[in-house]
């Protein structure tokens, strides 16, 4: 398939970006890499396999490696991730090749690539000494856990509220307090917290960040509840 074929086909399947990083990072490198999936016939659901062997592997490099190095890897692997993941549900949109196990598989395996993810993480800031007091490892356990309630969480919400699935994309939010969970929005997306995630790392700034993550998860926690019991009490 040429080029401004497939980039046709793209823009016609491809759904609305959910944050800035999403749409002029993640989206944009995952554009390229399904030109190249597309013409060497990849499946929809290989690709899918290859986000979450991506995520392993970050995590890998991260705990062996370790240094700059391994830190400058679990970068750029999990954006490579993140972006493959994007990639593989408009791939199969384009190419006729869309299948419920498809969506199960990728919905089942971002889940797990959180995990993998956070684990991996959590995994090294214990081995190398980065949080050493119990608190430190508690809040940072809670961090972790509150953020993938949160991700399951807006997973589950498009199996029970369908119609809210684009709520975040679709409405101006007029209201102060509106504008604000928006912008709280931006930093939640999976392809953005592993960029800052793993910047924090190079920079020293892993723990505060983690925390910082958990904050977020809560409050677009609650909010995303209140949402889902205004529209469905």
């Amino acid at each position: 398939m040429k080029y401004t074929k497939f980039s046709e086909e793209w823009n016609n399947n491809m759904y609305d970006a959910n944050t800035f990083f999403h749409k002029y990072f993640s989206m944009s490198l995952a554009k390229y890499l399904a030109f190249i999936f597309i013409n060497i016939k990849l499946s929809p659901n290989i690709i899918t396999l290859l986000s979450s062997i991506l995520v392993v592997s970050s995590v890998l490099a991260l705990n062996i490696i370790q240094g700059l190095l391994g830190a400058c890897l679990l970068l750029v692997l999990s954006q490579l991730s993140y972006s493959f993941d994007c990639a593989d549900g408009v791939i199969a949109r384009i190419s006729g090749r869309e299948s419920s196990f498809g969506a199960f598989l990728d919905a089942s395996l971002d889940r797990f690539n959180i995990i993998v993810y956070y684990g991996g993480i959590y995994y090294y800031m214990v081995d190398q000494k980065l949080i050493t007091k119990d608190y430190e490892i508690q809040i940072v356990g809670f961090s972790v856990l509150l953020y993938f309630l949160y991700q399951t969480a807006v997973n589950l919400q498009a199996f029970y509220f369908p119609s809210l699935k684009k709520y975040m994309r679709e409405n101006e939010f007029e209201s102060l307090m509106s504008k604000i969970v928006k912008i709280i929005y931006e930093f939640i997306d999976t392809g953005i917290m592993y960029a800052i995630t793993s910047t924090s790392l190079i920079f020293n700034l892993l723990y505060p960040t983690i925390v910082i993550y958990g904050v977020i998860s809560l409050l677009l926690i609650i909010g995303l509840y209140w949402l889902l019991y205004k529209h469905g009490h």
